[in-house]
């Protein structure tokens, strides 16, 4: 077994072709998590195919999941960990549909990246029209959209802080707790990194919506 470090940017795009020029060197996936991806050696010709689900709740996933074994596919899963609060084994996600706002383990927990994995060497088409792809892309960004709105909030509770801002209700609410109490400086550069980075997402997304909406007949 051989383990590859690598982070994604693009955690979708940039994986599936991670994943499919490993296959080319004649490698088989094992594992694939946020940093390290694990592979065997294979002699078969494997195609990978790499799919948001952190939208859809369990039995959606299942009933999916059966659907492409049902094909004779392998799949694994990778774990997203964006924008999502944490309490115990269950994860509550506000920016999706009610029916999978709540993720459990075992369930969605660590399961918003599907791999599908083909072994006949043939290319994996999941989207059948243009349409379907952009729809992917704009659920995409709702996680982003949600950790854009968490930095603004972290960013502005930090400004008030700094400036010393003293409002009876903030003090009673937001400015009660302080998980980065004497070094605010470091709640705000969070903030800004995590700002940064969600823009940067959304700008990323919102261009490949562009792209593919500009190449529709």
């Amino acid at each position: 077994m051989k383990t590859f470090l690598r982070i994604f940017f693009n955690p979708i795009e940039d994986r599936e072709r991670f994943l499919n020029k490993k296959a080319e060197e004649g490698y088989e996936l094992v594992s694939s998590g946020s940093v390290f991806h694990k592979f065997n050696k294979t002699d078969k010709n494997k195609k990978y195919m790499v799919h948001y689900i952190g939208y859809m709740n369990n039995k959606e996933r299942m009933e999916y999941e059966d659907f492409i074994k049902n094909m004779n596919m392998r799949i694994l899963y990778s774990p997203l960990n964006l924008g999502k609060k944490s309490y115990g084994n269950v994860k509550y996600r506000p920016y999706n549909p009610i029916k999978s706002s709540l993720a459990t383990n075992p369930g969605m927990i660590n399961r918003e990246i599907m791999i599908v994995e083909n072994s006949n060497g043939k290319k994996i088409e999941m989207y059948t029209d243009s349409n379907s792809k952009i729809r992917d892309l704009s659920r995409r960004k709702k996680p982003y959209t949600y950790l854009f709105l968490a930095s603004v909030i972290i960013i502005f509770i930090g400004v008030l802080e700094k400036l010393d801002f003293n409002i009876r209700l903030f003090n009673q609410t937001f400015l009660s707790f302080r998980p980065f109490d004497n070094i605010i400086n470091v709640w705000i550069t969070l903030g800004i990194l995590i700002l940064i980075y969600s823009i940067a997402k959304l700008i990323q997304l919102n261009n490949m919506i562009k792209f593919i909406d500009s190449n529709i007949i």
